[in-house]
């Protein structure tokens, strides 16, 4: 069997091992470093290539500090009889016995240990920064059960992301968080806090189109809102919440002023006293309504303006789409208007569509006069 040699004896000048032929390898050896193709090797081993490590089971490099702060940390690679589970890359604190860090065939990536584990960044050269982004325990300063972004180099927590899903973004100024969207429509937002130092005042919320430079949602302190273009809103009518006397009044149903600002179906021909209608019918729903939240039965959206499905009864005359309408004899209904002089000041609006003949509901725009 051929044996290695070097040629002279082994110094600090690493030199080339041979076979018994003379025929020079890639290794070379000193008295205290061995190199794989490394002529002059760097430190105790200097490998300049590719390292395999391969048998069955979990293969594992291990590395140990000596003297002051003596560790012992490895890196394998699992299989399915590994404690750890299989197709594995586990980073391990030997001197603690646990796995700090554990790298899965997806990509996905599991820190965990006592206390908030934490990895940090740094940025090296022009403009050095140093952030961490840490989970929290109950011993946290922060609190626990946290994601925490820190800025390390300013000593503060940036943003926070507790367990409900809440976040968290504060710092001097106007804190900003910036949305791209890439590709076919290139569009850039932001959205911000503001300070009294920002170009839009101090203690607002807004929206800002950075691609045209420009802020165009506002909210302030007190709830007042500012936009910079149009407001499009899916439903068809105005409402306000009014009052009603029977709170299983449905949509579509004509109301008149009651007593004591109530308002309750309609039950008269030509009724002066004419409010609006019952918003909500069929497929058209407000725009936005006025006069505080829903849930209140007792109160009802009204359709003041707009587009609004209404209750018409034709019995008593066809209605043709531009007809003016009145309340009817039917509570609840609307009919079309043929006296001129009892029609004023009971109009509801004007018919959107047609009716031949019978009871339906139809589309019709709202307009009191």
């Amino acid at each position: 069997m051929p044996r290695l040699r070097v040629e002279l004896p082994l110094s600090s000048d690493a030199q080339p091992i041979e076979d018994s032929n003379g025929v020079l390898s890639s290794v070379y050896l000193s008295t205290g470093s061995f190199g794989i193709k490394r002529a002059v090797p760097e430190g105790a081993l200097d490998v300049g290539g590719d390292v395999k490590v391969e048998y069955s089971g979990s293969p594992k490099i291990t590395l140990y500090s000596r003297g002051n702060g003596t560790q012992k940390y490895s890196i394998r690679a699992t299989n399915d009889e590994d404690p750890a589970g299989g197709r594995l890359l586990a980073f391990r604190n030997e001197s603690a016995q646990r796995d700090d860090l554990v790298l899965d065939s997806a990509g996905n990536l599991k820190l965990e240990h006592d206390g908030s584990p934490q990895i940090t960044l740094y940025s090296r050269g022009y403009g050095t920064q140093e952030y961490s982004i840490r989970a929290t325990n109950n011993d946290d300063t922060a609190g626990g059960r946290l994601l925490v972004f820190r800025n390390e180099s300013h000593q503060r927590d940036d943003m926070v992301l507790d367990n409900a899903g809440n976040l968290k973004l504060e710092h001097s100024g106007s804190p900003k968080i910036t949305l791209y969207s890439r590709g076919n429509g290139t569009q850039q937002f932001s959205i911000r806090a503001t300070n009294d130092a920002d170009p839009a005042e101090g203690r607002k919320f807004v929206v800002r189109n950075e691609s045209q430079g420009e802020d165009v949602f506002t909210i302030d302190a007190y709830g007042g809102i500012k936009v910079a273009g149009d407001i499009t809103l899916p439903g068809a009518d105005c409402a306000e919440r009014f009052t009603v006397a029977d709170s299983h009044v449905e949509p579509g149903t004509v109301m008149v002023i009651d007593t004591d600002e109530t308002l309750r179906e309609s039950s008269e021909p030509y009724d002066r006293r004419v409010a609006g209608v019952i918003s909500g019918a069929a497929s058209r729903r407000p725009g936005f309504v006025l006069g505080g939240e829903g849930g209140d039965q007792s109160r009802q959206p009204l359709a003041l303006g707009g587009t609004v499905y209404c209750k018409v009864d034709a019995t008593a005359g066809s209605v043709e789409v531009g007809d003016l309408l009145v309340t009817a004899t039917s509570p609840g209904y609307a009919m079309k208007a043929t006296d001129r002089d009892r029609a004023f000041g009971a109009v509801i609006g004007k018919a959107l569509r047609g009716l031949p003949d019978g009871f339906d509901l139809i589309p019709i725009l709202v307009s009191l006069q």
